[in-house]
């Protein structure tokens, strides 16, 4: 009876350490990908800054906005939610 156990656990221990292991290589592409991200949102803000380094302090965030979502996948898309968050940054906070 203790050698079933014992071969029970061996098996349920080789089983769930082997299902948490990550396949070889899956947190490399996933890195990559990342920094590929990374990379072109750098370049992205960088060359909005390089255009909107003109504009005046009050008119700089939109003009940033207005430069990124230029450059965004979707540029419809991204400027209803910038235009979203700006009208909930003015809304007045619930006191209470």
């Amino acid at each position: 009876m203790r050698l079933v156990a014992l071969a029970l656990a061996a098996l349920f221990t080789a089983f769930t350490s082997q299902a948490q292991t990550p396949p070889a290589g899956a947190s490399e592409g996933k890195s990559s990908i990342r920094e590929q991200q990374r990379q072109k949102m750098r370049a992205a803000r960088q060359k909005a800054v390089e255009t909107c380094k003109s504009a005046q302090a009050d008119k700089l965030r939109e003009c940033m906005r207005h430069e990124m979502c230029a450059q965004a996948k979707y540029p419809i898309r991204c400027e209803a939610r910038a235009k979203q968050r700006a009208e909930r940054r003015k809304a007045p906070k619930p006191s209470g």
